[in-house]
């Protein structure tokens, strides 16, 4: 197996960059997450990078492909049309770290909350979540929240079904 596709395995979404013999532009590697030390507007996009996790969609919860790195490991992303309540997501997010910490390898999103104009980031590993920033604006029209999970032992519709139970209202948009 090639080097590119072990590591395409092991992170649908990363951005790979091609080094040789140590030289590569600095700017590659800063500024790769969600904020940049210059103090440029975060690329949302490129830092969500959805496409690198598309698959098949439906209607109001869209569904999209499952990476699959392992019989352990996955990768997905699930996106949702309707505005979410922050209350109960964030009690979510809180049991789901408490419950399954150890199998969220990398959690990171970008949410439409009820009530606020601009996104809202998210992001963590494990047990431990940085705090929620309110991003400036969104970056484009699409207002959809975006969740990408990496996770191990623990698969996406074991996510969707509690996340559905703790925000009835998700099931009632589809």
């Amino acid at each position: 197996m090639r080097l590119c596709e072990r590591l395409r395995g092991l992170n649908l979404g990363a951005r790979l960059h091609t080094v040789l013999h140590g030289e590569i532009d600095p700017e590659k590697l800063f500024g790769a997450g969600l904020f940049d030390p210059a103090g440029k507007p975060p690329d949302v996009r490129a830092w969500i990078n959805e496409p690198a996790y598309d698959g098949a969609a439906g209607s109001h919860q869209h569904h999209h492909g499952d990476g699959v790195h392992n019989a352990r490991v996955r990768a997905f992303c699930l996106s949702f049309d309707v505005p979410l309540e922050w209350g109960a997501l964030s009690e979510w997010l809180a049991r789901l770290r408490r419950w399954h910490g150890e199998h969220l390898l990398r959690v990171k999103g970008i949410l439409n909350l009820v009530g606020e104009a601009a996104p809202v980031a998210i992001h963590g590993v494990h047990h431990v979540f940085h705090p929620p920033v309110q991003l400036r604006a969104w970056p484009d029209a699409d207002r959809r929240s975006r969740i990408v999970f990496i996770t191990r032992d623990l698969g996406r519709a074991a996510l969707e079904e509690s996340l559905r139970e703790a925000m009835p209202a998700l099931a009632k948009a589809g």
